[in-house]
């Protein structure tokens, strides 16, 4: 009667992004019900380095979930704006092509525009970008992220309650 029950979702999305002269920094983190958190992050290959410390602020927020994050990330600097390529990794994708090709019979040019779109093919974080300053540039954009999925979660939870409640008042 006078219990309140505070209860959160596990269903959440959560948003944030930073954009200055020098960069741009988005992040999107989806929540979905899991007995046990399960993170996984996508984004570009140079961010795993920092996975383990944006699992950390993530669990700050919550301990239960199947977790999604997307991360964007864009340098502008001066100097900067060359993209990489990453060499081994066209060529993995040419060699996983040409076997294709050789198995199922089939002859077709490989496209570069098809082969562009391929994840992880083309970076535009110099080297020089050193690992703790994408750190301080990532982790409060992702700090922010985790709240408004918690606020998300919270709504939706309160959003169950009202729900379990009414369904109790009707019994």
């Amino acid at each position: 009667t006078g219990y309140s029950m505070k209860i959160q979702s596990m269903t959440g999305f959560g948003k944030a992004q930073d954009n200055t002269d020098d960069y741009s920094c988005r992040i999107e983190i989806k929540s979905v019900n899991n007995r046990f958190l399960d993170v996984q992050f996508k984004g570009p290959k140079e961010m795993a380095a920092l996975e383990q410390n944006l699992r950390s602020i993530l669990h700050k927020y919550i301990s239960r979930g199947s977790v999604t994050c997307f991360i964007q990330y864009l340098n502008f600097q001066k100097g900067t704006t060359a993209l990489k390529v990453n060499q081994r990794m066209v060529s993995s994708y040419k060699r996983v092509i040409r076997d294709l090709q050789k198995q199922f019979s089939a002859e077709s040019k490989i496209d570069i525009s098809e082969l562009l779109k391929m994840p992880d093919l083309i970076s535009n974080i110099p080297e020089s970008e050193n690992l703790k300053t994408l750190g301080n540039r990532i982790a409060p954009v992702f700090e922010n992220a985790c709240k408004t999925l918690v606020k998300m979660r919270a709504s939706e939870g309160s959003k169950l309650v009202r729900d379990i409640k009414s369904r109790m008042n009707t019994l």
